[in-house]
């Protein structure tokens, strides 16, 4: 994987009780102690956190709250989208075909 946030060789894998699970390799990309989640939380697309995303989708923003960092680091000098923004959502099975 090369992406903006994420580097390096990952493997998925699907629990016993059907959750897909995430893990990073050990390889040049890696860092120690690092969790990208604290340092980087805003979204790659739309510059917002998960609870952000929720509140603007219409979902469960306390539970998305649980997923961002306590302290957030500054945005540099990104401004949040407005509401009556286009979304900025890939959908995959629109293009399919």
């Amino acid at each position: 994987m090369l992406g903006k946030k994420l580097k390096g060789s990952f493997v998925l894998v699907r629990t016993r009780d059907r959750q897909w699970l995430l893990i990073k390799h050990r390889d040049e990309y890696a860092i120690e102690g690092e969790d990208i989640t604290e340092t980087q939380p805003y979204s790659v697309l739309t510059k917002r956190t998960l609870a952000e995303i929720a509140e603007d989708e219409g979902g469960n923003v306390k539970k998305a709250a649980t997923g961002d960092p306590k302290k957030l680091p500054p945005r540099r000098g990104i401004k949040r989208r407005k509401k009556t923004a286009k979304k900025k959502v890939w959908h995959s099975k629109k293009g399919a075909g």
